[in-house]
């Protein structure tokens, strides 16, 4: 498909859209909305195109032009956002199809707590989809993913699209953890996170997206 001679963006509807959403790998409405929206956002910033979350010509050629990216976190973070909208059955029982299966992935049983899981599990899907080798540790608890990122040179002071962000607070030191879905505004960062809701909890009942989301001082970062 040419590119239809027009920036599309939030709210653009149609048949160019459904192009979009299948290359990026999102379910194909038609629709631009939020979900299409930090897709672009990440695509373009694995390429190193201007982070604007709208395709015109040059986003679209390289859409439409080159491979999958490379770079592992923003992979991951692509992996969350095709999962925004899935919740626990029944809701508040922190399990459900999909959520065991995070679980699982993290080696532990269900019901559990499952931010940590669903973070190891996006990683670990997007390392095969690369031909890479997952390099978490595996686990399904916030404070193990901090040591082994310290004990590894993986943190970082400031947050980029793909990070892994780790909310501090607890007596054990971390308590919730997601991916950074957009780039500072205002002190704050939009997420990608699992078993949360759109108020921010950190034992919700689902993936959310959220904006504004997470204040940059509440959080240690972690770049695979």
């Amino acid at each position: 498909m040419d590119y239809p001679e027009t920036i599309i963006k939030r709210g653009s509807t149609g048949e160019a859209v459904k192009e979009i959403q299948e290359r990026l790998g999102v379910q194909q409405t038609g629709v631009f909305g939020p979900t299409t929206e930090s897709c672009v956002s990440a695509f373009q910033k694995a390429f190193g195109l201007e982070v604007d979350g709208e395709v015109g010509p040059i986003t679209w050629a390289a859409l439409f032009a080159t491979q999958p990216s490379q770079d592992l976190g923003v992979a991951s973070l692509m992996e969350a956002q095709r999962r925004v909208g899935v919740k626990e059955r029944p809701l508040g029982s922190n399990k459900g199809p999909e959520v065991d299966e995070y679980l699982k992935r993290a080696g532990v049983p269900s019901p559990n707590p499952w931010c940590m899981a669903f973070v190891y599990y996006c990683v670990d899907e997007a390392a095969k989809k690369l031909g890479k080798p997952n390099p978490l540790t595996k686990t399904a608890f916030c404070p193990t993913l901090y040591n082994w990122a310290k004990e590894h040179g993986r943190l970082v002071s400031k947050p980029e699209i793909g990070d892994i962000f780790l909310c501090i607070g607890t007596p054990q030191g971390h308590y919730h953890t997601g991916f950074v879905n957009g780039p500072v505004t205002n002190n704050h960062f939009s997420t990608v996170e699992g078993n949360s809701n759109y108020d921010g909890s950190a034992n919700g009942t689902e993936v959310a997206m959220r904006k504004p989301g997470r204040l940059i001082t509440s959080c240690h970062y972690v770049r695979l």
